[in-house]
């Protein structure tokens, strides 16, 4: 890209994105509902801000106030599971919502080497097996609040939690992405 186009990428993420992200949980600007959401809008909006602030902020002070927004912030979203690890938005929704956090919580582990590991926190080890557990036969999953009969886990989401968890189940090792 040209210089113009990445400075006026630049502009904008801060301008649209960083500025009142940074204003929101510094206390100078009201948090938007996101924020303190229990439910995956949490993780999402998380997720995509502070990945983009962690890949575009320059200095370690400014990514450091993102990564330390984040840790603290998606304790709303591990929070609107049971202790059981249940998901009350059903399988899609946790696909999308637990896939945003499994992403931002491997930006953090990248970023910080190791050293902020959220899926590594006792809090989500049981939402991150709410898929395996879900399971009623080989392959067949509830349809619970408004999911498609048909959801499915993300075969990519699986492949890195079986990883990540040492799980066992093999056709997830096999459906590498």
């Amino acid at each position: 890209l040209s210089a113009g186009t990445r400075r006026l990428l630049r502009e904008n993420l801060a301008r649209r994105t960083f500025d009142p992200f940074r204003d929101m949980v510094t206390g100078k600007r009201k948090p938007i509902g996101c924020l303190t959401a229990t439910h995956n809008w949490n993780a999402v909006c998380l997720g995509g801000t502070v990945g983009a602030a962690l890949a575009v902020l320059e200095t370690a002070e400014e990514r450091a106030l993102f990564a330390a927004a984040a840790e603290h912030y998606i304790q709303s979203f591990l929070s609107g599971f049971t202790p059981d690890g249940y998901c009350s938005e059903g399988l899609g929704y946790w696909n999308y919502g637990f896939g945003y956090f499994a992403m931002l919580g491997e930006a953090l582990r990248q970023a910080t080497e190791g050293k902020l590991d959220l899926l590594g926190a006792p809090a989500a080890r049981m939402p991150a097996l709410f898929a395996v557990r879900a399971e009623i036969l080989d392959g067949v999953y509830p349809s619970i609040a408004d999911c498609s009969p048909a959801s499915r886990p993300d075969a990519k989401l699986m492949f890195y939690l079986s990883g990540r968890l040492q799980l066992s189940d093999l056709r997830w090792k096999a459906a590498s992405p």
